[in-house]
């Protein structure tokens, strides 16, 4: 498994359909503002971490799983390999 991360919507429109089915997607800094732009509900390799949702006044999206800084790191250590996405 990798995880992919994406700090801006853009990097996540352009490059966001690249992960494996195997993957997790992870949005983090500016990429939260996709959960406001795309239906990513059907989606379960998607996370989005919480405290950048927070920091933007974003709501939890409610089909999305929000996760924590510790669960970025467990999901780092649990991952093959890492790979961020950047615009």
């Amino acid at each position: 498994m990798m995880l992919h991360t994406f700090n801006s919507s853009d990097a996540y429109r352009l490059h966001g359909h690249r992960p494996s089915a195997e993957d997790l997607i992870l949005l983090i800094e500016d990429g939260v503002f996709a959960t406001t732009q795309q239906d990513l509900t059907q989606d379960k390799r998607i996370r989005v971490l919480r405290e950048d949702l927070v920091q933007r006044g974003l709501p939890e999206p409610t089909a999305i799983t929000c996760i924590t800084y510790s669960d970025w790191v467990r999901l780092t250590i649990a991952s093959q390999h890492c790979l961020s996405w950047t615009r």
